[in-house]
């Protein structure tokens, strides 16, 4: 019995001491996972830490907090940083109102395609950078009444959300916010970004920043700033706020102006096409009003302003050697929504062409009222012909022909018909080539009957020298070999009378 009670006592000091032990059944308590559905389901007050328990989880597909779901203590940077399993999350009935900073909360998530935080009670919140940021797969963002009314900075907030057609902020509370840079930097498809009518940016410590703020938005048709009201007299960076961006049209307030180092593209070659400029839709006559610089500046405060963007190509004739052609050109399609009472001024009809090295600006050109192909008319190039060459010979009968082609079009030729050749002339010449034959023939009979003789004198000094020779030549150093002369024979009487006298 004494053993049970100190082992009792021991227990209670030690549920005394550590009431974390009792915490850690209440932490599971508040997850549940269906692996049917690979769903983690939040459902009671959890902490950072007991978040992170189901990071490397790769059965963990979806995240779901019901009634009851609660993200205690203050900080929750990085809470889902770098989850690369998860596919969807819908955080919209957790209770956020202890957190403060939510920077990088969901992001880097690379199979994430569906977040959830619509009415997400975020109001304490003052940090949201990253908020969604690199999310590669996200196609669904729904954060429609999402209480960001804390809010300082949104830097990087969207960055990177390629895929996403659509970033509606339209219900965001952003007067506290001061901090805008790269807040959809690189959302490449995004179509379209509703911000909210109305927006007092707030400046903290005499500055506030849009740098960057769309940057390469190269889907984006239409941004709307009217409803901004941009601090006055005080520090701000607002460098490469629309740089590269493919926005159409704009619509700004009263104190805002579009300087160049915003890089806000302007004419001719721009990143994503070809554009003539800028045009203020209030105004009549007035054109382009963006200037000729690479970045345009508009500085005729509220309004509405259009990009004029050649849209529909028309293929010409190409000019050829002896005809006119007519260039390719594009007209340009301006929406009838953006002109007030819906009227398009005649000076905004304006038609694009291209040549070897630069873009032109076409307009009523011959002056029949109408912009056509008569205004784009490209002069023929004339012929550029190769060398002649013979075809056919003339004689003192036929007349002969040669011919010569266009380099610019093969299939242009050009002949001509050389003369018959003069008899006189061909006589003359036909004796001149006689006379010259003839000498020809007796140079060579001469030099044969030359040939000749050289040939019989050289054979009568070889054989005189055979006759003269009594000896053969030998070897040097070998005496000659006497040469036998034949003596003639004594008669039989001789004979005789030498042996008598023997």
């Amino acid at each position: 019995m004494k053993t049970l009670k100190k082992l009792s006592a021991v227990l209670v000091a030690l549920a005394l001491a550590c009431p974390t032990v009792f915490s850690v059944s209440a932490a599971e308590d508040s997850f549940s996972f269906d692996e049917t559905t690979n769903t983690l389901t939040i459902s009671g007050p959890i902490t950072y830490d007991e978040l992170q328990n189901y990071e490397e989880r790769e059965d963990v597909k979806h995240i779901v907090a019901v009634e009851g779901a609660k993200f205690t203590g203050d900080y929750w940077e990085d809470a889902f940083y770098g989850w690369e399993y998860i596919e969807s999350v819908d955080l919209s009935k957790a209770d956020f109102s202890e957190v403060t900073d939510m920077g990088f909360f969901l992001s880097y998530c690379e199979n994430l395609k569906e977040i959830n935080m619509s009415g997400a009670n975020t109001g304490n919140c003052e940090d949201f950078e990253d908020l969604f940021s690199d999310n590669d797969s996200l196609v669904s963002l729904n954060v429609e009444g999402m209480d960001v009314s804390s809010g300082k900075t949104f830097d990087e907030c969207f960055e990177c959300c390629h895929n996403i057609e659509v970033i509606d902020i339209s219900s965001w509370d952003l007067s506290n916010a001061y901090v805008f840079s790269g807040m959809f930097y690189h959302c490449y498809d995004a179509r379209s970004i509703i911000l909210p009518e109305t927006v007092t940016i707030k400046e903290e410590y005499g500055y506030y920043t849009t740098y960057n703020m769309f940057y390469e938005t190269e889907s984006v048709e239409e941004i709307n700033l009217s409803g901004f009201v941009f601090p006055e007299g005080v520090d701000r960076d607002i460098s490469n706020m629309f740089y590269d961006s493919s926005v159409r049209a704009l619509h700004l307030p009263e104190n805002f102006s579009i300087v160049s180092n915003m890089g806000l593209e302007n004419a001719e070659n721009g990143y994503y096409g070809n554009y003539l400029g800028w045009i203020d839709t209030a105004a009549e006559e007035d054109g382009i009003i963006s200037g000729d610089g690479d970045y345009a500046v508009l500085d005729r405060g509220a309004g509405t302003y259009l990009r004029i963007r050649p849209t529909n190509k028309h293929e010409g004739t190409p000019a050829t050697c002896e005809e006119d052609g007519v260039l390719d050109y594009y007209t340009v399609v301006l929406d009838t929504a953006y002109f007030p009472d819906g009227i398009i001024p005649e000076d905004y009809e304006y038609i694009k062409y291209y040549d070897e090295n630069a873009v032109y600006e076409v307009k009523d050109i011959n002056g029949d009222g109408t912009i056509d192909e008569s205004d784009l008319v490209s002069p023929a190039i004339g012929h550029d012909w190769g060398e002649w060459e013979v075809v056919t010979e003339p004689t003192t009968e036929t007349e002969g022909l040669r011919r010569r082609v266009c380099k610019n079009d093969p299939s242009h030729v050009e002949e001509e018909v050389i003369p018959k050749l003069d008899p006189e002339e061909s006589t003359s010449e036909s004796e001149t080539e006689s006379e010259t034959e003839s000498e020809t023939e007796s140079a060579a009979d001469s030099a044969a009957d030359s040939s000749k003789a050289d040939s019989s004198s050289k054979a009568s000094s070889s054989e005189a020298a055979k006759t003269a020779s009594t000896t053969t030549t030998t070897n040097p150093g070998t005496p000659p070999t006497p040469v036998p002369v034949q003596l003639p024979q004594p008669s039989a009487l001789q004979q005789l009378s030498q042996q008598q006298l023997l």
